[in-house]
């Protein structure tokens, strides 16, 4: 997930523009709610964006994985678009530099885990 590297990485505030929904709901649900919506995907990733959300100001969508074609045909400047697919190669090269502390990843899906079942429980709860 391009979205980890980048807010790990960053030392000011940063504007993150996406093409995944999926990160800026997420991303947004966090900052929201303090809480991923359903179930996240990918926990490890989350641990460390929710570990750096202070430094996120802003975070946008755009449409990425386009072919020039279809690029062209949004609006997006050609290397717009190639500037996306170099920023996935990086971000994959990234990735799989990042170590994290196991400890700390697993204690976080745990506490996660156990937060939605007390949440599952209140809404169960009559009114």
């Amino acid at each position: 997930m391009a979205a980890a590297v980048a807010i790990i990485q960053a030392i000011t505030p940063i504007h993150l523009i996406t093409d995944s929904e999926y990160v800026r709901g997420g991303i947004r649900a966090l900052i929201d709610k303090g809480e991923l919506e359903g179930d996240a995907n990918n926990l490890d990733k989350w641990w460390h964006i929710h570990q750096h959300l202070h430094k996120i100001h802003r975070v946008d969508w755009i449409k990425g994985h386009r072919t020039p074609e279809q690029a062209e045909a949004l609006g997006f400047r050609e290397e717009d678009r190639l500037g996306n697919e170099q920023a996935d190669v990086l971000t994959t090269r990234g990735l799989a530099a990042l170590h994290e502390d196991e400890a700390e990843v697993q204690f976080y899906k745990s506490h996660r885990a156990h937060l939605r079942e007390i949440h599952k429980h209140i809404l169960r709860q009559p009114v």
